[in-house]
């Protein structure tokens, strides 16, 4: 049986675009072995190489950016499990009642020995490494607890909410939302008080976090 076959051509721009933006480990790879490649024709040849090869210095210095990586992705993953991560929140003001109207959920993560690391950082590695779904579903669950805590704290009467920042991934996963529905009627809460919120950097793909 005859099948259709067809051919992409990938221009060497294409290429070097996507090496760029793969992991350290599988672009350092590649690159020693282009490396390799390039001195082998090098020397069966006898022609010039278009790239001067890999410094040991560059190697070091990139296997390092690596291992350090590494071992944040893995501080992360134990910080999410063992619930070291803290939520803060930022009050919002109904300007026309002249109350608060709910809060903003801002997750942190106070390192044990570098400090506060940025959610530029921790958010951006936890989308490079899956593990979103485990710090999304942190916030989450410790926001809408907290709404509960809080609103009973200030005025039981009122419809106070919660804006949670979410990750596409999160969003496109029906089961999470399965999940958020579910947890703020456990807690006697409204689902539509907890306002699930992604940025317009999002929406256009960029990678900013600040908001977090």
């Amino acid at each position: 049986m005859a099948r259709d076959v067809r051919l992409r051509v990938i221009h060497k721009d294409q290429l070097r675009s996507r090496l760029e933006q793969a992991d350290p480990v599988v672009y350092l790879m590649m690159r020693v072995i282009t490396d390799r490649f390039r001195s082998s024709v090098k020397v069966l040849a006898g022609i010039q190489a278009p790239d001067a090869p890999v410094s040991n210095a560059e190697i070091d210095m990139t296997v390092e950016t690596v291992i350090d990586k590494f071992r944040l992705e893995a501080e992360l993953r134990y910080a999410i499990r063992n619930q070291e991560l803290q939520v803060f929140y930022q009050p919002i003001i109904d300007l026309k009642r002249g109350g608060c109207a709910g809060f903003e959920a801002l997750v942190r993560w106070p390192h044990k020995e570098k400090g506060f690391i940025s959610p530029e950082i921790f958010v951006s590695l936890s989308e490079e490494t899956g593990l979103i779904r485990e710090l999304g579903n942190f916030v989450v669950n410790r926001s809408i607890r907290d709404l509960r805590r809080l609103t009973d704290e200030i005025d039981r009467m009122a419809r106070l909410y919660v804006g949670i920042n979410v990750s596409q991934q999160q969003l496109s996963d029906t089961a999470f939302l399965d999940y958020v529905s579910e947890l703020a009627a456990s807690v006697r809460l409204d689902p539509k008080q907890v306002k699930l919120e992604l940025t317009e950097s999002r929406l256009a793909g960029d990678a900013d976090t600040a908001a977090w």
